[in-house]
């Protein structure tokens, strides 16, 4: 059992899955309006490299507007689409699937121009993982159902979403 612990550790590491960071909890947030918005009219994907061994992984936001939503100790989470994120190595397939799911774009409050990519963990079927992995593992897997993962920043996405921040279009 301690191996297999080990073995996913060292997995994570290896593949850069660890770049998600920190969850945070919704139900802990605030709600959150902005008067601003992010509104992309196509998909806006990007990769880079993560990981000991330097594995590369794409991510990005489906196409749609991106609403202030909630309120965090250290930031601003404006949802978007359902299904909005996707991620994946080494390119994204559909959105929301696979390590992707729903999300936006996290605004710092300590800095209004460091714009960063979350999903949020959509729940998962875990038997699978269960019998594969051991129970440890499927247990921290739905440890993380609902929860927001904010990636780190990335120079690309922070011009990008830097360029698509403005007025809220109608709801």
């Amino acid at each position: 059992m301690i191996q297999r612990v080990a073995l996913a550790l060292l997995l994570v590491a290896i593949s850069g899955c660890a770049a998600r960071n920190v969850p945070h909890n919704p139900a802990s947030m605030e709600a959150y309006v902005s008067d601003y918005c992010f509104t992309l009219e196509s998909d806006v994907t990007y990769t880079e490299r993560r990981g000991l061994m330097n594995v590369q992984w794409e991510q990005g936001l489906r196409a749609g507007v991106y609403r202030g939503a909630l309120e965090a100790d250290n930031g601003y989470f404006f949802i978007g689409p359902e299904r909005a994120v996707c991620q994946a190595n080494p390119e994204c397939g559909e959105f929301g699937t696979g390590l992707g799911g729903g999300g936006g774009v996290w605004v710092s409050k300590d800095s209004d121009d460091d714009f960063r990519l979350f999903v949020t963990q959509l729940p998962q079927d875990t038997s699978g993982i269960a019998r594969d992995h051991g129970a440890l593992i499927a247990w921290l897997v739905r440890n993380d159902d609902g929860k927001m993962f904010i990636f780190d920043r990335n120079e690309e996405f922070v011009a990008e979403m830097a360029r698509r921040r403005g007025e809220c279009p109608p709801e």
